[in-house]
């Protein structure tokens, strides 16, 4: 095998953007229905959720599946903080 074959790229970029959207949809949602309570709940439970992933999604990152999960997730994430905070202000 040469070194092309040896990283599934397609598989991988397909699992990322699947992540990158999921997770992505799932922010945006919590963040604008929780959004229309509060505001500052909204971005206290934001701020939790994020963190609250991040230290077990750091550990996973190593793994082979996960590597290409993680740095979708986390663009996905991202976006949706960007969506949310450009709808509440």
């Amino acid at each position: 095998m040469t070194d092309s074959e040896d990283t599934p790229w397609f598989a991988g970029m397909f699992c990322a953007a699947l992540a990158a959207v999921l997770v992505g949809a799932l922010i945006m949602s919590m963040g604008l229905v929780l959004s229309m309570i509060s505001v500052v709940f909204a971005v206290i439970v934001l701020v939790v959720v994020i963190a609250g992933a991040a230290p077990t999604l750091m550990r996973y990152r190593r793994r082979p599946v996960w590597r290409w999960v993680i740095p979708g997730a986390t663009v996905g994430a991202a976006v949706g903080v960007v969506v949310v905070l450009a709808d509440v202000l």
